[in-house]
This record gives structure tokens, sequence and C-alpha cells, in this order.
């Protein structure tokens, strides 16, 4: 055998020759790593386990090049020439060769030119036998073998020569391109590594090199040596785009690592630098300055004096730029990685405001802040048109400044979808996704129409899903078994039926497809094809997990499909449309007595396994142990489905209203549908003859189903409810309320609809859908009118925030809570009065107004601004409680905004009066205790400081600082608010030493 030494420090290192790998051990008399030229592929390999010429020490130093050896950072660093680049040794010089090596590279070389390569190759092996240090030697090898195209053995030569000469920059980045070339980036990384000890400022290798790190996966040294260009090297990359692309590639790492937050910070940082920037340009064009000269052109050959020239090598000074100038152009590629970064951090307000403000700016419209008024994303489609503002926009005919990429119109689709009951504001933007081909955006196509899925939207969903199936390099299992899905949940079930047998055709073992035609059997009711497809998937699963068992790799089967990475979707034409290939439904037969009577048995134990699961999980649920919860929520869901699925507890058509309830399921895991798929034919199954006696049997004890009180079954709905509310979503907690609020045994209770009530409500504080929370509130003020406490539950569940505002102050609410003081007023007058609510009490008798009620009308009053008639009713209120301290504040508010409104009479007669209410308050509120001094004092600073009056609103803002902190509740403590305050009145008195002495001793923690 024929081979060629690589390093004689080896030799007499090896016993055993391996000849089948690519690089072998040769003998005893001459061991080294060798190279075999009838093995075809190899150069896929670490280079450090085949050179020993590569210390231990320099295999870790070349791990650490993340940073750049220390050898080289320090060169970097250090500007002047006291140091000294390298170890003191001249450039590499080959070794002469003996006469009989160069007489054999010589005949090689002859051999070659007459294209015997064979001959040449042998000749070149027998010099390497003689002296496997000889370069030329592995230089020429490399050369025939890359005539031959036998690229893994080029690489192998040139991987030998150029650990002879490891100085030579250009031969170990020709190793690094073709390993990467032959699909192997990792060891590219290494010889990208090597050749940057050679020169560490090559900045486009340190990039290739970053990349690459990010590819393999490496994200802890892909995220170093990102930083250390970032930090060292930045100011050498010329290129803007190669700029944007270390961001991201850092980002990206940040990202991987769970540090997304960080990749946030970096986008923003300079987000914020290219908006200071702008503004600085055009402060400079209004006043007539010109830019500062910067020579970031400077020719890289230009030298400073402090340039190092060593091995002929100069360093380019960091060249001088305008210190305003961003580190990079913030575009739309970068909002667009912003987005992402916000998205994944499921700030889903974020990503609206951000996309919509920054591509404003990034499209020269920075100063049209009234568009944030808006709150449809109308800016970026032709609704724009129709608003009055946009008429008289400068930018109106000119449709360029309003461009939004459909890339991150992707974006706003899933924040939407996140954040809005209604889609109709994501699917104008899906309509204009459906405007671009989906050959070039099906990434975008398949991504969007899942996440319609996701969220409940089937039809656009599968409009999205059918424009893709037009193409045949889309079309594809995964492809079909959405369209199928989509199919199903629009109760198209025989197209979803259809479509689902195609894919089973194809992939007989394909689980997510008999899963989903199993529950298309049961939602059908073709009991037993379902229990017989959910035998089939027990099984297939059953031998995955023995095939998991006796393996470490196991990969799920795959349609192979021609074209590579390119036609990733696609699969061959699998497609069979003749109907008449179908399997036809089958008949099933009813279950035997002695089949149901086993069957309720086995769902009673159940039942009461369940239960018992509830209450292991209790102590748990109630610590706040988030696995507690989750098992609890599990076990509460399947025990409501069961109860749900008895339809003797609910009208006819009552029991098909809650189809929403099944989609936690159909979007579950594999092993959360077969169970509950299971169990939901056991249901069906029992339930399918209402007249057998075994249906009964559920129910022996009038007081209990499946052994478990109704008392017990009330409560798992509501705290199911109030947890779902809490961990889950607002539509599953609602859910299962309005299960409970139909079913007979509870709604039949008057205490029991009461409660239902109230936990609807709490659901709707929980989770701030103040809509419902509203409709709540008026069906309680209907069935129990009159009641003060009410009035203030009222006002407590809409205490703060923008959405319980809106619909506080609602024109619908205030005509509703005008009724209700028409109707006090026709009991206390004793006479009907036009526009009252209706009256159902008729023993109801009120001798005084409810000075509650008109109170709470005077504050939806004011928050509509509509202050005289406010204080009409306020007037009311003071008659009955003149000390009363919230109406008097109230009152003083309300004087001093009128006052401040430009339409007003007399405004100094109007804040006189409005600031001896307040003054009053301030007395009142004073008396009864610590905390409601500080408020006092708060209050009266923030009513001065509205005003402009900053002295008298610095005097009691000192007041609240003041108050003795160990006597406090911090839950009720103001001074960081009015410390605040009184930072911004420094700030603005031109103060900024007393501003950071207030922000430093209350506000820093």
């Amino acid at each position: 055998m024929n081979e060629f030494w690589v390093d004689p420090a080896l030799r007499a290192q090896s016993e055993d020759p391996e000849p089948d790998s690519d690089y072998v051990m040769a003998g005893t008399s001459q061991a080294s790593h060798g190279y075999d030229r009838r093995n075809n592929e190899g150069a896929n390999f670490d280079p450090h386990e085949i050179f020993s010429d590569i210390s231990d020490n320099e295999e870790e130093e070349n791990d650490g090049w993340d940073e750049l050896n220390s050898e080289s950072e320090d060169e970097f660093v250090n500007r002047d020439n006291s140091k000294k680049r390298g170890r003191g040794r001249g450039g590499y010089r080959e070794p002469e060769l003996s006469p009989e090596v160069t007489k054999l590279l010589a005949e090689a070389s002859l051999a070659y030119s007459n294209q015997d390569t064979d001959t040449a190759i042998q000749l070149i092996e027998e010099a390497i036998t003689l002296d496997p240090s000889a370069r030329r030697a592995y230089i020429l090898l490399a050369a025939i073998y890359e005539d031959t195209g036998d690229w893994h053995k080029v690489l192998a030569a040139k991987i030998t020569a150029v650990h002879l000469n490891k100085k030579n920059y250009d031969e170990w980045i020709e190793c690094a391109q073709l390993s990467e070339d032959l699909g192997n980036p990792a060891q590219a990384v290494e010889f990208y590594g090597q050749a940057l000890r050679v020169n560490p400022q090559k900045v486009d290798v340190q990039l290739k090199r970053v990349e690459l790190l990010r590819q393999i996966g490496n994200y802890t040294r892909a995220l170093k040596a990102a930083l250390n260009i970032r930090q060292n090297l930045f100011y050498l990359i010329d290129d803007v785009s190669q700029k944007s692309n270390l961001i991201m590639d850092l980002a990206i790492s940040l990202k991987s690592l769970g540090r997304a937050r960080e990749a946030i910070e970096i986008y923003e940082d300079i987000l914020a630098q290219n908006i200071r920037y702008d503004d600085i340009k055009r402060k400079r064009e209004l006043e007539g300055e010109e830019e500062p000269e910067s020579d970031s052109d400077l020719d890289s050959d230009d030298l400073s004096d402090g340039d190092d020239e060593t091995n002929g090598r100069r360093r380019r000074r960091r060249p001088r730029r305008d210190k305003y100038e961003p580190e990079i152009p913030f575009l739309f590629n970068e909002l667009n990685n912003l987005a992402e970064l916000y998205y994944y951090e499921k700030d889903f307000s974020k990503v609206l405001t951000t996309v919509r403000d920054v591509a404003r700016f990034l499209n020269g419209r920075k100063e049209e802040t009234w568009w944030k008024e808006v709150k449809t994303d109308a800016e970026f489609d032709e609704r724009r048109k129709k608003l009055a503002k946009f008429k008289l926009s400068p930018y109106a005919n000119d449709d360029s400044k309003f461009e939004l990429p459909i890339d991150i119109r992707y974006w706003l689709v899933l924040s939407r979808l996140e954040l809005d009951k209604d889609p109709s504001e994501a699917l104008n933007h899906v309509k204009i996704l459906q405007t671009f081909p989906p050959l070039h955006y099906s990434d975008l196509y398949l991504s969007i129409g899942e996440a319609l899925y996701t969220h409940g939207h089937y039809a656009p969903a599968l409009e999205l899903f059918e424009a893709l199936e037009g193409y045949d390099e889309f079309r594809d299992v995964n492809l079909e078994i959405f369209i199928a899905k989509c199919l199903f949940q629009q109760k198209h079930f025989d197209d979803a039926e259809r479509r689902y047998i195609e894919v089973i055709q194809v992939q007989p073992d394909n689980i997510e497809a008999l899963v989903a035609l199993a529950e298309l059997y049961g939602a059908s009711n073709r009991i037993s094809e379902a229990r017989d497809l959910i035998a089939k998937v027990n099984t297939l699963r059953s031998t995955e997990d023995q095939q998991v068992a006796t393996t470490d790799q196991h990969a799920q089967p795959e349609v192979v499909i021609e074209g590579g990475e390119e036609n990733r979707y696609s699969t061959p034409d699998f497609i069979n449309r003749d109907p008449a290939g179908l399997r036809k439904p089958s008949k099933y037969r009813r279950l035997t007595h002695i089949e149901r009577v086993q069957r309720e048995r086995d769902a009673e134990n159940l039942t009461e396994d369940r239960f018992r699961q509830l209450k292991r999980y209790d102590q748990g649920r109630f610590q706040g142990n988030p696995a507690a919860i989750s098992e609890w929520l599990r076990n509460a869901t399947g025990l409501i489905y069961s109860f749900k699925s008895y339809r003797r507890f609910f009208y006819s058509e009552k029991s098909k209203m809650f189809s929403s309830f099944e989609k936690k399921y159909n979007t579950g895991t594999i092993e959360e549908r077969i169970e509950h798929l299971s169990n939901r034919i056991t249901e069906q199954e029992l339930d399918e003859d209402e007249d057998d006696d075994v249906s009964e049997q559920a129910i022996r004890d009038p007081a209990k189903f499946r052994n478990i009180t109704f008392e017990d079954w009330f409560d798992i709905f509501m705290e199911t409810a109030l947890l779902k509310a809490r961990y889950e979503s607002p539509a599953a907690a609602f859910e299962v309320i309005e299960i409970a609020r139909n079913a007979t045994v509870f709604h039949l209770d008057p205490t029991r609809v009461i409660k239902i009530n109230l936990v609807d409500l709490t659901c709707a504080y929980i989770t701030k859908e103040f809509g419902s929370a509203n409709d709540s509130m008026r069906l309680f003020m209907n069935s129990h009118q009159i009641y003060n406490d009410i009035y203030r539950l009222y006002g407590a569940i809409f205490c703060s925030g923008n959405a319980a505002t809106e619909m506080f102050r609602d024109v619908k609410n205030q005509k509703f809570f005008l009724r209700q003081v028409k109707a006090v007023d026709s009991l206390v007058q004793k006479k009907d009065i036009a526009g009252a609510s209706k009256i159902y009490d008729k023993s109801l008798v009120l001798t005084q107004e409810s000075p509650v009620l008109l109170l709470l009308y005077g504050h939806i009053m004011l928050l509509g601004k509509s202050y005289v008639s406010c204080l009409i009713y306020l007037l009311r209120v003071y008659a009955l409680k003149p000390k009363d301290t919230l109406l008097l504040l109230t009152m003083g508010l309300v004087h001093v905004h009128r006052a401040l409104q430009r339409q007003t009479t007399n405004r100094h007669l109007q804040i006189v009066q409005g600031l001896s209410y307040l003054l009053e308050y301030y007395d009142e509120r004073g008396k009864k205790g610590i905390h409601e001094q500080q408020e006092a004092d708060y209050n009266m600073g923030r009513i001065f400081h509205l005003l402009g009056l900053n002295s008298f609103a610095v005097e009691y803002y000192n007041r609240v600082l003041a108050a003795p902190q160990h006597q406090l509740d911090p839950d009720y403590d103001l001074r960081s608010e009015a410390a605040y305050n009184l930072h911004l009145i420094y700030m603005i008195s031109g103060n900024p030493r007393l501003a950071r002495a207030i922000l430093d001793k209350y506000l820093v923690i």
C-alpha cells in the first residue's frame, strides 16, 4: 500500500494500522498519519487529532479564538511599537530537498504534464515516503487531485501542506473554503481560526467564522467572536451590509442562549442612535451648518504614527467620524429583526407600536405623531385615505411614504392575532399578502396560515393553504393535513376525511393523520372506526417506543423529495382525487347491555381517579406551584368534559353549543389528544341510547353524578374557570362558565346562578376583559336594583387603565346610568319619569336620592369631559354629603379642568372655586390618619403642579416626602410618585443637581 507521511515526529507512535480510514497509522518503523489514495472519502476530521504538531495548548488557544488568541489580541490593542509581532522567528523557509526527492518530484511533474496521473501520484508518494516534510509534494498532489475532481483528497493534501507552513494565510483560507464546500463547517471554523492567527485583522474572515459558528449551533463561541469584532474591529468593516449581518448574528446568538432581552437592547440602542442622528442632521440643515468631515473612507494603506509593518502587513488606523453617526443605519431589515425579538419575548403590544413608529421614521414621516391616536393599521393600507387628518398630510399624494414590507406585515398579523379578539385587522394584512404570488412567499403563506388556524380562524387559513396547494412544489403531507384540519373545523367532514385517507395511503404510519381522522370519526359519531384508529395509533406508538429503547437514533418517516432543501414542502404527486378509492363508512353495532355496564363502570372509575388527583394537587395549587396547577387543570378539564358529555344535564340545543371546548384537545400533544379522544368515545357510546337503563347508573344518587356530589362538581367548574382565566386564556375561562350556566342541575338553583355570575365577573376582571365585566355588572344592577354596594363594585372594577377608562366613560354606559338615576328619582318623587329604568320590585320605597349612584354618574361625566353636566349631579350629592372627601376632591377637579378649557367664561373664578373645594378636601382628609394625610398632600401638590404654581407644588410634595416611613404601608406610600414629580419641576426650573439628588434618594434602588 502506497502512503505519504505527514510528520516525522509521529514515527514509532503506533502499532496498529487502520487501512480503512482516510488517515491511517502506517507501521512501527515509520509510523505516522498517512493518506490512503484508494479511499475516496475524507478530509472531514479534526486537524488537532491528526497533526501532532498542534499541541494541546494550541488547541485550547484555537478554541478561544472567539476573542482572538491572546497574542494576536495584544497585537491589535497595542497601538505603539513597543510589542513586536511574533516570537522572534522569521518566515517559513522550506528545507532543501534531497536530490532523490527532487528527482522524484520532477518526474512526477513530467508525468502529470503528460496526463499520466497514476504514475505522478505513485512518484509523489515515493517522495513523501523519503521526506514527509516536502511541502512541494503535497502541493503537487493537491493539484493532481484537483484536476481529477477528487476534492476530498485535494483537501487532505492541502491540509498537510499548510501544516508544514502554518504562517501561510492563503492556504488556511483555501482549506477552510474547501471544507465548507464539502459540507464540513465545523472543520472550516478551525481553519479560519488558524488563518486568523496569521492575520487577525482580516475582518471578512472574522465575520465568516462567526456565521459558521452560528450555523453549527455553537452560539457561545459565535457570541464571543461577534462581541470581539464589534468592540475591536468594527471600524475596519466598510460594507454596511456586513455590519448589519454582524449585529444580526450577535442577536441570533443571544436569542439562542436565552438572552433575547440583550439582543433587543442592542437594536433599541442602534435605533436611538439613528433617531438622534436624524434630529441632529435636520437641525444642522435648518441652521445651515455643514456636516463634519469624516475620513471613514481612509485608504487602508495610509499609516498613522503607531502603525506596525511587521511581516509586511499594515494596520489601518481607526477612522475619525461624526461622533453622532450611528453604529449602523437602522433600516427595515433591522426593524424586522427587532419585531421578531419582541414577538419572541411575547411583547406583542411593543411589536405593534415599534413597527408603526419606526416605519413612519424610515419613510420620512417622523413628525406625523397623530397616527398614534389611530388604533388600527390603516396607515399602511387604503383605509388611510378616508381619514380627515390624512387629507391634510403633506404626504397624502405620495404612496411611497406609507409602504411597509410584507415581511414586517407578517409580525403585525401575528401580534394582532395574539392581542385582538376581532381578527379583522390581521385579516386586512392577510389580504395584502394574498396580492403577492405564493410561489415567492410560500413561507409567509404557510406560517400565517398556521397562526390563523391556531387562533380559530379556519376560513382565511384555508384560503392560504389552498393557494399553496396550487403549486406542485409546495404540496406535501403537512400541507394536506392542515387543509383537512381546516375543513374539519368548518364541518366539511367528507372533504376532510378524503384528504386524511389520501395522506394515510402515502404514509400509513403518519400518527398525526391517524389521530386527526379518529377525531373526525368521533365528531361524526362513527365510534367503531374511531376506536379502531386509536388502537392502531397505540400499536404504532408502542412499536416506536421499543425502537427508541433499542437504538439511540430514531427518525420519523418522511417522503423524500427530489430537488433538495429548496423543495422542502414538496412530495411526489400522491394525491388520489378519485373518490372510488375511498373507504366507505361501515355500519356500527350497538354495545350490549353488559358492555355498557362495564363502560359506565370504567367511566366512574376514571372520574373518581381524576377527582382524587384534584385533591392531591390542591395544596400545590394553593401555593402557586406551576406543575401542580397544570396537572390540576388537566384533570379538571377532563372531568368537565365528562360532565358535559352527559346530555341529560343539558337541553338538546345547549349540548351542542360548546364546540370551542374541543380546541384545546385538537391542538394539544398527541398523548393528550389520544387520551381525550378515547374518553370521548366511551362517553358517546354510553350516551347513544338515552332510554337504556344503564344511563341511570351514573346518577343512582340524586345528589351525585358518578359518585361525586353536585356541589363538588360546581366547585370544580368555578375553580377551573378562575384558574383558566389566570393561567390560560379568557376564552377558555368563559367557555367553562357557559357550560356551568347552561347545565340544568346548576341554573335551576338561584344561589348557584349568582355564584356563576360573580365568577364570570371575576374572570373578566382577571383577564382585563372589561367589555365582559361591564356586561356582568349591568346584569347585577338589573337583578339587584338600587344597591349601593353594586355601584361601589362597579367603580372599583373600572378604576385603572386606558381600557377600563374607555369602557367606564362609554356613551352606552352614560345612558344606562342616566336611566338608573331617573329610576331613583321616580321612586323618591313617586311619579313616572320618561327614560327611567323599569323597577321590578314594586315594593321598593326610597325617601332620598342615592349619593353613591349620583357620584358614580358624575365620575362618568367627568371622564367624558362634560364638566357642566357633571357639576349638576355633584351638587345634588353635596346637598346630601357636604363633608364627603371623595366628593370634595371630585368637585375641585371638575372646576379646575373646566377652567383649563379653551372656551371658559371666567377662568380665574373657576380656579378659585376649585381650590376652595380642594382645600376643604385637604382639611377633612387629613383628619383620618397618616396615609390619608399623605394622599391629601400629594393631591394638592399635583393640582398646583397642573396649574403651573410650582412653588406651592414643591411645598406639598416635600410634605409627602417628609412623612415618617416607618408608619407607612408600602402599598400606600406615595413618596416615589411625589419624588418623580418633584424632580421634573427641578429639571424644568434648571436645577439638574437637585433633581438628581431627589432621584438618588427616593427612586434609585
